[in-house]
């Protein structure tokens, strides 16, 4: 009789699910920002024209409430006046309000995806879809504030002694899956333009398919080693040698946000790469 062979399990496919997350394996296959560098040092005028749109919208954002506040009445009594004492027509204006603002920030984000896809390859901005990339946001802003709602109902079921650090994790998780969920969302809208479409892929790669954008964890967790150490070097010479907390404090706050804005910047350019590489699988 013939022998049966043996047939060898393989020890690697054991280990094949935990090693898609490791930090080697995100660094070798999915850390996409040395692409992001190139692109930025082939096309800086691309970057510095996202930095422009972003002046921009945060000047027009701010010219616009501080207008309101000029033309609007300040007393309640002069408030209700204006809209007839009608409760509907005052709920009915901040409804409007607030979808004005959605149309500044949906119209500056457009234009700075236009310049985002233009790291790989030429293209002309038309604002044709516009309109589908502001329903877009219409709901991304409508499932944040349902998310936000449970979000609290789950921060004041926990028990006094254990709710202030839920709450502090809850948050920053909650926050962390939106922020992951808009980029995606606004980095697959480059490559599809109906709102139905891009809502589903986003759902679908944001669960299915996490070590293909999970490699930005590795790139922000740098910036913040870099800045942990730079901060402690600043205030090892101006806290302790030279007796200048106030200087360091501001320092801090500076440094901080220019390195939370490298960041974000950075995620954008990354989130699009990602989302390119995806899609032509």
């Amino acid at each position: 009789m013939a022998k049966k062979k043996k047939t060898r399990k393989n020890p690697k496919k054991k280990k094949r699910f935990w090693s898609e997350f490791s930090v080697s394996s995100l660094a070798r296959r999915d850390f996409l920002f040395k692409d992001v560098c190139t692109a930025i040092k082939a096309k800086p005028k691309n970057l510095l024209m996202m930095i422009l749109f972003d002046i921009l919208f945060i000047i027009t954002f701010f010219l616009f409430i501080n207008l309101l506040n000029i033309a609007m009445p300040q007393s309640p009594a002069q408030i209700r006046s204006v809209f007839f004492n009608s409760s509907f027509l005052i709920f009915v204006f901040i409804i409007i309000y607030f979808l004005a603002q959605l149309f500044i920030y949906s119209f500056f984000k457009f234009c700075m995806l236009h310049y985002i896809e233009s790291f790989a390859r030429k293209t002309k901005l038309r604002f044709g879809p516009l309109k589908q990339f502001y329903l877009l946001n219409l709901f991304n802003l409508v499932l944040f504030l349902v998310c936000a709602m449970v979000n609290n109902f789950l921060i004041i079921a926990v028990k006094d002694n254990y709710r202030m650090s839920f709450a502090f994790w809850a948050i920053v998780i909650f926050l962390t899956l939106f922020y992951i969920f808009l980029n995606l969302s606004h980095s697959i809208f480059i490559q599809e333009k109906r709102t139905s479409n891009v809502i589903r892929l986003t759902f679908r790669i944001m669960f299915g398919r996490i070590k293909g954008y999970a490699g930005f964890l590795v790139h922000n967790t740098g910036l913040l080693v870099i800045f942990l150490l730079l901060m402690l070097i600043l205030w090892l010479i101006f806290s302790v040698w030279l007796r200048q907390q106030m200087v360091y404090a501001i320092l801090f706050n500076v440094i901080g946000a220019i390195m939370i804005y490298i960041g974000v910047l950075t995620n954008r350019i990354y989130f699009y790469f990602a989302i390119k590489r995806m899609m032509k699988r």
